[in-house]
């Protein structure tokens, strides 16, 4: 269910930017924290659409606790990346649309793509990505909620 529409008169830096917390009603598994109600608020107001998919996802994962940067894939093309290890083996979770693309406003969000790369961008240019999670979800918020929970299943 999508909040009110309102709109911001300017843009606002992503510094302005915050995490509305509330958790009270949010899904929990058992291991795991529950999920952040993810609200994006500009002075105090909500904002939505928030002014782009990549200031919602970096929101997010830094809610839930994970470093995260923007990574430039070449070509124009981007995706937020994530270090992390798995058996032991350093790489990237890259996350972004099936275009490569995470800046954009969430009223076009057509679904998430993550991929675990081990080695990072030398595992990923070698075929070594292993997609762990895709979504054709167009509400960006929700997208955004799936995509953090696979992230600690995935490393959990």
């Amino acid at each position: 269910m999508c909040a009110p529409e309102t709109h911001a008169t300017t843009a606002p830096r992503r510094s302005d930017l915050r995490l509305d917390l509330d958790t009270s009603g949010a899904e929990t598994r058992p291991g795991h924290r529950p999920l952040p109600t993810l609200e994006v608020a500009v002075d105090g107001r909500t904002v939505y659409p928030a002014p782009s998919v990549r200031d919602v996802m970096h929101l997010a994962l830094e809610a839930a606790g994970f470093t995260a940067a923007d990574c430039d894939l070449a070509g124009g093309c981007w995706a937020i990346a994530v270090p992390g290890s798995v058996e032991g083996i350093d790489g990237e979770l890259w996350i972004s649309d099936e275009d490569a693309s995470i800046d954009y406003p969430i009223s076009e969000h057509e679904g998430w793509l993550v991929t675990w790369n081990p080695g990072g961008f030398e595992g990923a240019m070698a075929g070594e990505s292993r997609t762990i999670y895709e979504s054709a979800c167009t509400d960006a918020i929700a997208d955004t909620r799936r995509v953090i929970a696979a992230l600690k299943d995935f490393g959990g």
